[in-house]
């Protein structure tokens, strides 16, 4: 009996001073290491995850970290990693902003697989505005949700190869009002596309074409019978 007693006593004084060392101020987070981050600022991030206080650094978890892109909708992926006792490493992978859609006297900005970034009054990147998707509502954040589909589906295959080209800051605009008649501009070049089957091919037509013509009409629509056709602007 006065074996487990002891037994009893020696415990608890272990649990107890395992506890009293984890309140003790070493576990606050003081380093904390930011990297990937281009449209937030750091002190922005530390004040969503609440790191601008005192934060023990076993109460920040993976969870807590990935609720914050719900503020802060240009992260896609956000990782932590703990250094103990006092030390976090955040990498974040942002989404790239491509194209703005008109709306409601602003433009919204989508990535390429069509979140909403931001809503603003105006253009604030060299970026394609977007013609042809009819929207009633969105959220920042979230997903768009268009009207019609199969625009927003192609509009999505268009982002993502011009984005592969680094050619979304060379479009001014993309028009997908007519999905068997797709056109881009750039500048005073307006380029038929017709429709999106063999898109990709057709932009490395119009990379070689372009370092050479940049004015009239650039008809992309029938290369697979392996023929463009320029022709002045009227």
């Amino acid at each position: 009996m006065k074996n487990l007693k002891k037994t009893m006593i020696i415990s608890f004084i272990i649990i107890l001073s395992f506890l009293l060392i984890l309140v003790l101020p070493v576990w606050n987070i003081k380093n904390i290491n930011i990297e990937g981050n281009k449209y937030y600022i750091d002190d922005d991030i530390k004040i969503i995850l609440g790191l601008d206080k005192p934060t023990h650094i076993l109460t920040l978890s993976q969870s807590d970290v990935e609720n914050s892109k719900k503020i802060l909708p240009f992260i896609k992926e956000i990782h932590l990693d703990k250094v103990l006792p006092d030390t976090i490493n955040l990498n974040i992978v942002e989404r790239t902003p491509l194209g703005y859609i008109p709306f409601s006297g602003g433009y919204i900005i989508l990535d390429e697989e069509g979140y909403v970034l931001a809503h603003h009054e105006q253009k604030i990147e060299k970026l394609p505005i977007i013609e042809g998707i009819k929207i009633n509502k969105f959220l920042v954040g979230e997903k768009l949700v268009p009207v019609e589909d199969e625009e927003f589906i192609v509009l999505k295959e268009i982002l993502s190869i011009l984005n592969k080209y680094n050619l979304q800051e060379e479009v001014t605009t993309i028009n997908v009002s007519d999905t068997e008649q797709i056109h881009l501009y750039i500048n005073s070049l307006d380029v038929i596309i017709g429709d999106i089957k063999e898109f990709e091919q057709k932009i490395r037509w119009l990379i070689g074409i372009y370092d050479t013509y940049t004015i009239g009409v650039l008809d992309l629509s029938m290369i697979e019978n392996g023929s463009a056709v320029l022709k002045p602007l009227e």
